[in-house]
């Protein structure tokens, strides 16, 4: 079992743009997949993996959710899937 902790973007929260965060969330999961195929993995986004850092926003929903879970459907159940897309959290059993 893994647990991803997320803050993969890198910490110069003023120099990038939301296409940025994309890519290294793109680009991270991908490489999580192929790295460790057959492992049961835990992705939890870290407080610069959002749209604005330390911001994860509902209201307007922030556009980093429904793309970081097209990232993670591959280890997530689809109840998880639910939780995070309404909340931005999930749970699962391990």
């Amino acid at each position: 079992m893994l647990v991803w902790t997320g803050d993969i973007t890198p910490h110069n929260i003023y120099e990038y743009s939301l296409e940025e965060v994309k890519t290294y969330t793109e680009h991270f999961s991908n490489w999580m997949k192929d790295a460790f195929p057959h492992m049961k993995l835990y992705p939890v986004q870290g407080n610069h993996d959002f749209g604005i850092a330390n911001s994860q926003s509902f209201h307007p929903k922030d556009p980093m959710i429904p793309f970081t879970l097209e990232q993670w459907a591959y280890w997530l159940d689809e109840a998880a899937q639910k939780e995070f897309s309404r909340q931005g959290y999930y749970s699962m059993p391990l």
